[in-house]
């Protein structure tokens, strides 16, 4: 893992919120958090961080959020912004309030009900400023104008969920590191290390994208619920989760 990662890590330290105490309405059995395996076509709940061993490292914080999609919802630990679209909801996080580790339950209203997720999420490429913050030479409203990116879903993967509460993975793990090895031969970008001192640790190029130095991340992902009635597809609704990564 490269320095931009460690640098990361020490970020969210910092503003991580620790509150005291637990919501009780979100209780739920640490063994079985989401965390296992399923069949090939399924996506694990997986974590880079060390130590993660199915078990909260960090302190749950207060409070939920109620995600309300009409004949069933879901219950998100701790307060975030949602904003509702049609048969959609935009969730936020917010710098010391993260996705990772919540406790996320279903309330389905109707017995006749059951769901199923599918992931995806939105994978962004984009050349960075190759010159550090304070070089003279470097002329950034040219280099504006000229940038090159990339952006695009991936596949849906369906996501392990039996209708009972587990915790957000970090879903958004790998961003500003090595892209998927996929990316590597669908946009032929080449490996790198460049670092270019600033603010907030500087900008680290990864690989070259279009023979510039590039960096990955990871804005949003999209979690696609379909909605079924004794086994027949009734419509699918949408969930998108916002990534924070300042401070």
């Amino acid at each position: 893992m490269k320095k931009r990662w460690i640098f990361f890590l020490l970020i969210l330290g910092a503003c991580q919120q620790n509150p005291t105490s637990e919501d009780a309405n979100l209780d739920v059995d640490q063994d079985s958090l989401a965390t296992k395996k399923s069949n090939n076509d399924s996506l694990p709940a997986i974590d880079t961080l060390k130590g993660f061993l199915g078990k909260a490292d960090l302190k749950d914080s207060l409070g939920t959020t109620y995600l309300d999609f009409g004949s069933f919802a879901f219950i998100l630990q701790g307060r975030f912004e949602q904003q509702k679209e049609g048969d959609s909801i935009h969730l936020y996080e917010a710098p010391g309030l993260y996705f990772y580790q919540k406790k996320f339950r279903p309330e389905i209203l109707d017995s006749d009900l059951s769901l199923k997720l599918y992931l995806s999420k939105l994978e962004n490429v984009t050349q960075v400023y190759p010159h550090a913050a304070n070089d003279p030479t470097g002329n950034y409203s040219h280099w504006l104008k000229n940038r090159q990116s990339w952006q695009e879903w991936s596949p849906y993967q369906f996501l392990v969920f039996e209708e009972k509460s587990f915790r957000f993975p970090q879903f958004n793990a790998g961003s500003y590191e090595d892209p998927p090895t996929r990316l590597f031969e669908k946009l032929a970008l080449q490996d790198t290390l460049i670092e270019y001192p600033g603010e907030m640790g500087g900008t680290t190029a990864e690989f070259l994208y279009l023979n510039k130095p590039a960096n990955y991340s990871i804005p949003q992902a999209r979690i696609k619920i379909e909605v079924y009635r004794k086994g027949k597809l009734l419509k699918p609704y949408f969930l998108l989760l916002h990534f924070s990564y300042g401070c």
